[in-house]
């Protein structure tokens, strides 16, 4: 009766350790490595002795720790694959950099050898061709004050077109300067009254010509943001030009204002001059191409130095005119 009871109490404990194993795997759902894992259980039949009877023992952790161990050395190769292949993509990458880098640093070498030359070329401009200017004008000067009585009226028509001819390479030269100047000035970015400098360009004007009649509209309130020095140069020349160009009208009229184009502010500046014809409009802001004959003076500089400084703004210039008709210039300063 005893030796029963042990071998019922034994039996009974074996089978309260096979349920407690299979309720603990049954459980052993976790994530590895960033990979969550179900451990499915299968029973393992172990023959056992009862009491001289068969009994069967239900073993399992051996297969599930087994299983685990699988799916843990699978895990590991797959994320060594990948961090391998992250790892050639970004040195890939990095090298692809460098290159760019390198390339960059070369091409930043070239535009600051580049820089050194047009420094050296506007000092060369500036001294070396202003010199002997100078000497032919200082001659040309005094031949007319010394010997304007020993010369023909042809002889001192020939010492007079000299003496333009060297007022007008020195107005290009100046117009060289500025606009190799312009392509390399920094620009310094500040809030700008237009209004104020449109005004005090053609006040300038006006006093060095008092007699012309001219009527002004100059808009109230036009400000932009932008290198103040700069936009003075567009004004100046753009200004310049209307008052040039309107010189044989008796009503002339120079108006700078704002318009709305495409939902855009531009400014305008126009008149009611000579104009051009549209099918050359493209050449305006061209260097060295002019429409207008020797009537009007000018180097052919000015509107391709303005295109200039509005682009380095950010901007954008147009123009439009119809011959004897006036001349309108519209632009625009990038966000502005």
């Amino acid at each position: 009766m005893r030796e029963g009871n042990a071998k019922i109490l034994r039996t009974g404990a074996l089978a309260v350790a096979g349920a407690v194993s299979l309720i603990l795997f049954s459980m052993l759902q976790k994530k590895i490595m960033g990979v969550a894992i179900t451990f499915t259980p299968r029973a393992l039949v172990v023959p056992v002795l009862f009491g001289g009877s068969s009994g069967l023992l239900i073993g399992i952790w051996q297969e599930r720790l087994h299983r685990a161990m699988q799916e843990i050395v699978a895990l590991n190769q797959t994320l060594e694959a990948k961090v391998a292949e992250r790892t050639a993509s970004l040195e890939e990458a990095t090298y692809e950099l460098t290159i760019l880098n390198e390339n960059l640093q070369a091409q930043r070498n070239a535009l600051e050898r580049t820089n050194q030359e047009l420094e050296a070329f506007s000092y060369s401009v500036s001294h070396d061709l202003r010199a002997p200017l100078r000497h032919i004008n200082s001659y040309s000067n005094m031949l007319v004050d010394n010997f304007s009585a020993s010369l023909s009226e042809e002889g001192q028509a020939y010492v007079q077109r000299i003496c333009r001819a060297t007022h007008r390479m020195e107005g290009l030269i100046d117009a060289l300067l500025q606009f190799s100047r312009v392509a390399r000035a920094q620009i310094v970015a500040e809030e700008v009254d237009l209004s104020e400098l449109a005004q005090t360009a053609l006040s300038m004007l006006s006093e060095s010509d008092p007699e012309r009649s001219v009527s002004i509209r100059i808009a109230e309130g036009l400000r932009a943001r932008g290198d103040r020095r700069l936009l003075e140069i567009v004004l100046q020349n753009l200004l310049g030009n209307a008052w040039k160009y309107t010189v044989k009208r008796e009503d002339a009229l120079i108006a700078f204002d704002r318009t709305q184009i495409d939902g855009r502010s531009w400014f305008l500046v126009r008149d009611n001059g000579t104009g051009f014809d549209m099918k050359y409009a493209e050449r305006l802001f061209q260097p060295f191409q002019r429409l207008h004959g020797q009537e009007y003076d000018g180097t052919g500089i000015g509107l391709a130095t303005v295109k200039r400084i509005i682009e380095r703004h950010g901007g954008e210039i147009r123009a439009e005119g119809r011959i004897d008709a006036g001349a309108s210039f519209f632009f625009h300063l990038g966000n502005n």
